[in-house]
């Protein structure tokens, strides 16, 4: 989980958040995804997508799964288990 500002605008995303649904908005030219806290699932256009674990907020942050966000917008995701390092590259 990472703080929702941080990994939308390190892909490059546009974000909008609707207070009165709790739900994150974000696009990246034509791709759109929907996250509503406590959802089990984010929406891709019209697909829903399961999610391992459920956005949340908390001290005033919205935290998003990392890999179901940056998935979502065909980066590719790994984990090094020596390093403890996330790498996200964009997937060609």
């Amino acid at each position: 989980m990472v703080p929702m500002r941080a990994i939308f605008e390190t892909l490059g995303a546009k974000i909008s958040w609707n207070d009165e649904t709790k739900t994150v908005t974000a696009q990246i030219n034509d791709e759109i995804i929907k996250l509503t806290i406590g959802s089990e699932y984010m929406i891709k256009g019209n697909e829903k997508i399961i999610l391992d674990s459920t956005a949340f907020i908390k001290n005033d942050r919205t935290y998003v799964p990392l890999r179901a966000v940056s998935e979502a917008f065909n980066y590719d995701v790994s984990w090094n288990e020596y390093t403890k390092t996330v790498t996200i590259n964009k997937h060609d």
